[in-house]
């Protein structure tokens, strides 16, 4: 997540980053990602807009929005919403 090519951990809307030796610690700053909800029980991953950092999609049932919420890495681990990027309204449950 931090372009360091360790691999680091996304867990419930929380980051934490690889030290290389398999120690895993919260950034500095933006340690939860804001906005997904404490209901939340997956995550997808890819690279949505192309910079080469992975960004992620929380499906809508399983975060207390009911959307499907896209937020993006700035390369460092930082994820944030995009206003040009809103977030998907779900009826029912889009699945993981």
């Amino acid at each position: 997540m931090d372009g360091d090519g360790d691999l680091d951990l996304l867990s419930g809307g929380s980051v934490r980053l690889n030290n290389g030796a398999g120690v895993f610690t919260a950034p500095a700053a933006n340690a939860e990602i804001a906005g997904l909800g404490s209901g939340l029980s997956a995550l997808a991953v890819g690279d949505l807009d192309g910079d080469g950092a992975l960004d992620l999609v929380a499906p809508g049932s399983f975060n207390v929005t009911g959307k499907i919420e896209f937020r993006f890495n700035n390369g460092a681990g930082v994820f944030t919403a995009r206003a040009a990027v809103p977030s998907l309204a779900v009826a029912n449950d889009p699945g993981p």
